[in-house]
């Protein structure tokens, strides 16, 4: 199955949780953890593979295998660079992602086409009418 267009893509959510007596993780040597605003929390794991054949053939450039990617990527670019994966066009104004994938396949010299991740403002819980 591997060698039939397979891309694989695992990626870590944000940081590990060392407050637990059960589930404890650490993010040495980094600073912070889930739910700060250090590197420990943001800067996470992961990795990409695609096969050399199939639909996948030449997704990643053979300059690239083995190259880390350093950019700023949130969450919710992985729908716009899966799109692109596809082939399918996704209206920017619909989605907060970005494709991400030249920057993720390309050799080095592609910087990250996020530069920012905002939070949404605080929002209030409505309550039904009486």
């Amino acid at each position: 199955m591997l060698t039939e267009g397979t891309v694989i893509i695992v990626v870590s959510d944000n940081g590990g949780y060392p407050c637990g007596i059960e589930m404890s993780g650490s993010n040495s040597p980094l600073r912070g953890s889930k739910f700060k605003y250090q590197e420990g929390a943001f800067l996470v794991l992961g990795f990409v593979y695609s096969s050399d054949s199939g639909a996948a053939a030449g997704l990643i450039p053979s300059a690239s295998v083995g190259s880390s990617y350093t950019g700023l990527m949130h969450h919710v670019d992985w729908l716009s660079t899966f799109a692109t994966l596809a082939d399918v066009t996704v209206d920017d104004s619909d989605v907060d992602g970005v494709d991400q994938w030249s920057a993720i396949a390309g050799d080095g010299d592609v910087s990250s086409p996020r530069d920012e991740v905002r939070s949404l403002p605080p929002f209030s819980l409505l309550t039904p009418p009486p």
